[in-house]
């Protein structure tokens, strides 16, 4: 790109550089990185300056980890810089020269990190060209977090928002620079540097004195950790859309390389060609496993176990692809345009072929619908390029077949294969059924959805029902995950099971949908659905419903759970449940704490939402700085995923908004807002 870096912006980052690179006459470091790279001034010019020994790596050594051992062994080399990727491969033997690792451009996995901790002083080191090399320096000991470190010297770091303002601590945002190491800018290209070197607004008197009066806009998402230090997350531009949803690649790359037995990983999105005119979206997980373990065995399913446990369904990849070895640029990071194209196929090594007329039309439509040469009854969905958009289309397309509806979308997650499906939707339990009349049935008026809330069922909308039976055909959508022994943690998947049982709807029927909390965002992810269906006459009231970011997930994981099953079993018993309910609803917690960190698939273009946001403290449910924090949120973060959003701020509570709301006009009067 030609940076234009300055010789005192390279002597600053040096200087700084010596608490990494600590050398004397007799100390030996490795030059791994080319010279037309950055970071071979950082090898070349701290070891000269400190009167060191460099060696110079040959491509043999740098390309074989068994050579590589060899030559840290036989010239008893002491500080040593390489790529995570290689030191992830690096024997893990007695090198009882080597003082010092350091590592820099891409995260290192947790279990390399553990291990050259524990032995030796090892650097984690983060900054562009742009910024002189190196900006941050982290020095792991064994158990730390994977972070970037504090800045060096002379240098300021923001952490912003779209907007150029700062984000609160443990908050994703783009990672500005400012400082003594910013470069001129570009060579010849005065339009990038005005685009990428901006002004810094918020420089000090003695900033202004130094020259410090610009920021290097980096692209590179990270957060505040609370001890100061920085958490890289990924890069802007590896943030993908998939039906509906915005990821950030790196979180779950973050993750998948967490697994146990896995040293390197990339994820990224593909595009699945369906036919002539058609394609999707979707993730793809790539994994390297440690040679130094060989009894590590991985397949696809365990890692979406492992991966549903700390992520959303939609964040989740559905096909994985294991290298032996992830393609490298010539400085040593993941190629990503080098990686391989999944082959959709056969999903099972051995094919089963269809034993009957109804198995061989299954397969024929599954074909068509994937884009696949041979399906046989026993191949996963999902392996074979499924995704839950085309799940909803191969449902349709499977009742058509029979000519009643006897599949929906949640069999097909389940079950994944046409043998497995065949098998089980006979029997699937029909002794609750998920609509209830809340109050007396009239044809004549209106319907109105009240969908549960987490934790209970849809007979805590009883007595708002009563009052609103006069104009409203009140119905509630009873609690899945506490009336069934399977349980759906998956929004998506759950909303369409309850749009699945809404009774006789026509494309221009108008649909009211009601939801406190946890209900609220059910009703959200129906009202999208039902907007993807071609429903446009949704209303939506929501009940102090609030999407939780970061911040909220965070305080979120702190929550003791146990104590929140005893408090809960404390008041259900306290206000007259029975034990065995209670039972069913403290079964159910898991899959309704992992529903209330998704968002919504989607942005809600037509329907029309009320939000009554509740203003006071209800200490039985919000603690502290998390009350104070959704205080702040003047939307409860709703307006992200809906066009015509009305807020009404409530004098109450979120435990006792209902009683609050328990004017039978409440629905008349604020349909004016719109």
């Amino acid at each position: 790109k030609g940076v234009m870096v300055e010789q005192g912006c390279v002597v600053n980052m040096l200087l700084d550089l010596q608490k990494v690179y600590t050398l004397d006459s007799d100390d030996k470091v490795t030059e791994f990185t080319s010279y037309v790279f950055d970071v071979s001034v950082s090898e070349i010019f701290s070891t000269i300056l400190q009167g060191a020994s460099l060696h110079l790596l040959s491509d043999e050594v740098k390309q074989d980890s068994e050579a590589l051992r060899h030559y840290l062994l036989r010239y008893k080399i002491t500080y040593t810089y390489l790529p995570p990727i290689v030191l992830s491969q690096l024997p893990r033997e007695n090198y009882s020269s080597l003082r010092s690792i350091v590592y820099a451009g891409e995260p290192l996995d947790k279990k390399s990190r553990e291990y050259w901790s524990d032995r030796l002083n090892l650097f984690n080191c983060y900054g562009p060209t742009e910024a002189t090399v190196y900006t941050t320096v982290a020095n792991f000991m064994s158990g730390d977090i994977d972070s970037i470190g504090y800045p060096i010297q002379n240098t300021k770091l923001y952490v912003l928002d779209g907007y150029h303002n700062p984000v609160p601590t443990g908050v994703i945002g783009e990672l500005y620079i400012g400082g003594a190491g910013l470069a001129r800018g570009y060579l010849n290209c005065a339009v990038l540097t005005e685009e990428r070197f901006i002004v810094n607004s918020f420089a000090s008197e003695e900033d202004k004195a130094k020259g410090y009066t610009r920021l290097y806009k980096t692209g590179d998402l990270v957060r505040w950790l609370a001890d100061g230090n920085l958490e890289y997350i990924g890069r802007n531009d590896f943030q993908v859309k998939i039906r509906g949803y915005r990821i950030e690649l790196g979180e779950i790359e973050k993750v998948l390389c967490q697994i146990e037995g896995i040293v390197q990983c990339a994820v990224i999105a593909r595009e699945h060609k369906l036919s002539e005119n058609e394609t999707s979206d979707y993730l793809v997980g790539y994994y390297m496993l440690s040679d130094q373990d060989n009894s590590v065995d991985i397949n696809s399913e365990d890692l979406i176990a492992a991966l549903s446990k700390q992520l959303p369904a939609y964040m989740v990849p559905q096909v994985y692809v294991e290298l032996e070895s992830l393609p490298l640029t010539v400085n040593g990071k993941l190629d990503r345009e080098a990686l391989p194209d999944p082959v959709f196929g056969v999903a099972s090594e051995r094919y089963s072929a269809p034993r009957n007329e109804l198995e061989a039309k299954l397969c024929r439509l599954w074909e068509e619908l994937l884009g696949v040469e041979r399906v046989g009854i026993t191949d996963n969905f999902f392996r074979l390029g499924g995704n839950s958009i085309l799940a909803i289309r191969l449902v349709n397309r499977m009742n058509e077949v029979l000519s009643y509806k006897a599949f929906n979308i949640v069999s097909l997650f389940i079950y994944k294969n046409i043998q497995e499906l065949l098998s089980n939707v006979t029997i699937k339990s029909r002794a609750h059924s998920l609509i209830k009349e809340l109050s007396i049935a009239n044809s004549t008026k209106q319907k109105m959805f009240f969908i549960h809330p987490g934790n209970g069922g849809c007979e805590v909308y009883a007595k708002l029902a009563k009052r609103l039976q006069t104009d409203y055909n009140c119905f509630g959508i009873d609690n899945y995950n506490i009336l069934n022994h399977h349980q759906i943690d998956n929004l998506n998947l759950l909303a369409q099971k309850y749009i699945d049982v809404l009774p006789n709807l026509e494309i221009s029927d108008k649909i009211i949908l009601c939801g406190w909390s946890l209900g609220g965002q059910i009703a959200l992810e129906m009202g999208y659905i039902l907007e993807q269906q071609g429903f446009r006459r949704i209303e939506i009231f929501l009940f102090d419903t609030i999407i939780k970011d970061n911040v909220l997930i965070k305080y979120y994981k702190q929550q003791d759970v146990i104590d929140l099953c005893k408090k809960t079993k404390e008041y259900m018993l306290s206000i007259g449940y029975k034990e065995n309910y209670i039972k069913k609803v403290l079964q159910a917690f898991p899959a309704e704490r992992s529903l209330l960190v998704q968002g919504i698939s989607g942005v809600l273009r037509f329907s029309e939402v009320v939000l009554f946001k509740a203003l006071e403290k209800d200490r039985s449910i919000v603690h502290g700085r998390e009350h104070r924090y959704t205080q702040t949120l003047e939307d409860n973060n709703i307006g992200q995923f809906v066009r015509n959003l009305k807020v009404i701020p409530v004098a109450c509570s979120h435990g006792n908004i209902l009683e609050y709301l328990m004017d039978k006009n409440w629905v008349k009067t604020q349909k004016k807002t719109f």
